[in-house]
């Protein structure tokens, strides 16, 4: 009799539920993996970029760094629709022009989980590319493109990445500064390595690019590379979160993730046609979609009421409103969305894919959104813009109602915001919750 018990435990224990089947079949049809940790980074370079990471010394005027548009605590973005760059004063979502700071065109995107090598692309736009197994490197300085000598040192596609804010005049670079004054990418970047160096801060920077890049240091070759590589590696180690109750499940933890979650998983991989897009192992095929979005910006600015994404870049009308399909681990952190930051909530969003059509029509800027800005934002209301927006629609599945139910839509939700969170994140919110 014990023995019966004990093998109708086994079974009952083992034994899929009628959804986890359901998952399992989406699953091994879609070919999902969970995310491996990424490689382990030179602790010394870890150390160095970290303190990159908070450098008002990277900027031209001595007053912004990586971390006001990409804070940790904040999801490694800002929590606004558009950053304020050079010249604003505060942080986050108390971060205000003050007179002076600049809109940057885009919403600041997550860190989260770009150290690997497989991705080749950054920003939302693409226009930095590298993919070393290829041997392609190109990125918006010519100067940098044609100098192998120099690129070949820089180790990826994010090591390419954040070294670009400093040359944007908004961003990080601004005007009236010695930095500045310098003619052309490369005399900037080597001003800036030089005032590391030979700073206020000289001694510091001088031991810890001693430390991280020994032989280069001696040899008197550290350059704007070094400066990449190090932000990278401390990017790569202390942005990647992949422990989540969906990379649980994947690994076969059955109750990784709750019953909501599951249902939301399930509408995820079916009838919500996510994963048309949010592929793979990183839930993002890394490719360029326009999904018809409204488009908002500061009234003065036509480059951002009409921001043209991907083709920008290319300049292949094709590519009109395409910008890059964004990974989801933590998505929950990184508010507002899209783009532009038009969505508040993730709720807005799934209420966006869910019925596309009158998406541009009905949005409106709220109180919120301007809040955060001194100039006006408005809508683009250019009727040609908004039709070529709605008819650019990447995917037939975004373009058609979805009709999810109010059940689903929240079920979907709740995959999202909790199914994908970090569980070390989760740890650390409610450690310092306790500390309060």
């Amino acid at each position: 009799m014990r023995l019966l018990l004990t093998i109708a435990f086994v079974f009952n224990t083992f034994a899929l539920s009628p959804l986890d089947e359901a998952l399992s079949k989406l699953i091994k049809k879609h070919n999902l993996t969970s995310l491996p940790e990424s490689q382990l980074q030179n602790q010394n370079e870890v150390i160095l970029g970290s303190r990159l990471f908070a450098e008002v010394r990277l900027s031209g005027n001595k007053d912004i760094t990586c971390m006001h548009c990409h804070h940790p605590m904040l999801g490694t973005g800002d929590n606004i629709p558009f950053s304020i760059g050079t010249g604003g004063a505060g942080l986050g979502k108390s971060r205000v022009q003050d007179g002076k700071g600049h809109i940057i065109k885009r919403h600041a995107p997550a860190l989260i989980n770009l150290g690997y090598d497989e991705i080749t692309d950054m920003f939302w736009d693409g226009r930095v590319h590298v993919d070393w197994n290829k041997g392609e490197f190109k990125t918006p300085s010519v100067e940098l493109n044609n100098k192998p000598e120099l690129n070949k040192k820089i180790r990826n596609a994010l090591a390419a990445q954040v070294i670009f804010p400093l040359l944007s005049v908004e961003e990080m670079l601004g005007k009236d500064n010695e930095i500045a004054s310098k003619k052309g990418d490369l005399a900037k970047w080597d001003a800036l390595v030089k005032r590391l160096l030979n700073g206020s801060k000289s001694a510091m920077y001088q031991n810890l690019f001693k430390r991280a890049y020994p032989k280069d240091f001696e040899a008197n070759k550290i350059d704007i590379s070094h400066v990449a590589n190090a932000l990278a590696a401390f990017i790569t180690r202390n942005f990647n979160l992949v422990d989540t109750p969906y990379d649980e499940y994947l690994n076969g933890n059955q109750g990784a993730l709750n019953e909501s979650e599951k249902r939301g998983l399930k509408v995820f991989l079916d009838k919500g046609a996510c994963i048309n897009c949010h592929s793979g192992q990183h839930l993002t095929d890394w490719d360029y979609k326009s999904i018809g979005l409204p488009q908002i910006g500061p009234i003065s600015s036509d480059a951002t009421l009409n921001d043209k994404g991907r083709f920008e870049v290319t300049g292949n009308k094709a590519d009109q409103y395409n910008f890059r399909t964004p990974p989801l681990r933590n998505i929950h952190l990184s508010a507002p969305y899209m783009h532009n930051g038009v969505y508040e909530t993730l709720e807005e969003v799934v209420d966006h894919y869910n019925h596309t059509r009158p998406a541009i029509k009905n949005y409106i800027v709220t109180e919120v959104t301007q809040g955060h800005y001194e100039e006006k934002i408005v809508k683009d209301e250019n009727f040609v813009n908004n039709k070529l927006r709605y008819q650019l629609i990447s995917d037939d599945d975004i373009r058609r109602p979805l009709q999810l139910t109010e059940d689903e839509k929240a079920d979907l939700v709740q995959f999202l915001k909790t199914g994908l969170a970090s569980r070390r994140l989760q740890r650390l919110k409610e450690a310092s919750k306790l500390l309060k």
